[in-house]
């Protein structure tokens, strides 16, 4: 009988990595378009002699000039840190450089806060943003999405298969929810029709994906959520960093065993696109690096230039071997092996889910041949 392998925690990261491209100027867009419309309300008032009239806000920021002040400040950081990135050989170095953009990140956050951009807000505006993304072909996909999931959560050796999760730094976990939701209808709907006939997984339950982001709370502040200050946590702001990112996935691998919190003894895969992922691709079990045919994102090319850099092996998934599945120690500096791939049917073709496929394929074989002897 094959040796039954351990079931997978399937941890992705979601902008660039499941879909093609960022979703934050889409999210913004969904706040600045509701506040352009409250404008006009507010205008119209001020015209007439509305007995409610209050004078209207000062015009929401674009999300071009917000996305210039934080690559103005991040320029800025960049050029006062040491060592510069040329002089980061070891990833205790380039972890620090990323956590040292902790008050970047924070100061951008306060910043859109500050704009008003998601005042009065709702998680509903949020879902019906991601359906009209998906369906205007602003969101796209990336290919084999469903399958992986799929598959992730059919592996296991004790009958509760595996589990699937989104860590991500975006500002809306709902409008992460929103998007995989309307996704997968669409898909669905394209399999039924014929227009798409393969790598559609019809059992994946949206409801049952854990995700763990930032949140847009709204209110008449615009205020988003803070993380690491929300049911007692110990700490502080929102997930904004590499680190952060690092510690929401081993929360998220934990489970509670006689009173203490213990790894739940899965398998952790985590796929991810850009630095921010750093540490959660050193820290999984197997650490699978996103990458676009063809010519890469920015995020996607500073990934590989820091893995080169710091002398870190990252091969096709395609090459995978059985000798590649031990389970890391936690001493993840010193593991120098990352995969990369181009989409996710490269990593459902891999070892790395074949291997359960063809010990399931060799059991039923082995249980047919004693049967008929």
């Amino acid at each position: 009988m094959a040796v039954p392998l351990p079931r997978i925690h399937l941890l992705l990261d979601f902008d660039s990595t499941l879909t093609h491209a960022s979703t934050l100027p889409l999210i913004y867009n969904i706040g600045f378009t509701h506040q352009h419309s409250s404008h006009h309300i507010s205008r119209a008032y001020a015209s007439s002699s509305h007995p409610l009239f209050r004078s209207p806000s000062p015009p929401t920021p674009s999300w071009s000039h917000i996305s210039a002040l934080y690559t103005q400040s991040y320029v800025h950081h960049t050029h006062a840190y040491l060592p510069p990135a040329p002089l980061r050989k070891s990833l205790e170095q380039e972890t620090a450089w990323l956590e040292s953009l902790q008050d970047v990140e924070r100061e951008s956050y306060e910043r859109v806060e500050g704009s008003g951009v998601f005042k009065n807000v709702r998680a509903e505006d949020m879902l019906q943003g991601a359906e009209a993304a998906v369906k205007g072909g602003q969101l796209r996909m990336r290919d084999g999405w469903t399958r992986v999931m799929g598959m992730a959560r059919r592996r296991g050796d004790d009958g509760r298969g595996g589990k699937v999760g989104v860590v991500s730094v975006g500002w809306s976990g709902e409008f992460i929810r929103g998007c995989l939701r309307t996704a997968l209808v669409e898909l669905l709907e394209a399999s039924e029709s014929g227009e798409r006939g393969q790598g559609v997984e019809s059992e994946v339950d949206i409801k049952d994906i854990v995700i763990r982001a930032n949140e847009i709370l709204g209110g008449e502040e615009g205020k988003m959520s803070r993380y690491f200050e929300e049911n007692g946590r110990g700490g502080t702001g929102g997930v904004w960093t590499a680190r952060d990112k690092r510690r929401v996935m081993m929360e998220m691998l934990l489970r509670r065993e006689q009173g203490r919190r213990e790894r739940d003894g899965s398998m952790a895969v985590y796929v991810g696109d850009s630095p921010t992922d750093l540490e959660c691709l050193l820290a999984a079990d197997v650490g699978i690096c996103m990458r676009e045919e063809g010519e890469m994102s920015g995020e996607q090319r500073a990934l590989e230039e820091t893995l080169q850099r710091t002398g870190t092996e990252c091969q096709w998934i395609g090459d995978m071997k059985p000798t590649d599945l031990g389970v890391r120690s936690t001493d993840y500096w010193n593991t120098k092996q990352l995969w990369w791939t181009t989409n996710f049917d490269q990593i459902c073709d891999s070892y790395l889910f074949q291997a359960a496929i063809n010990s399931e394929s060799n059991d039923t074989c082995n249980s047919d041949a004693r049967t008929t002897g």
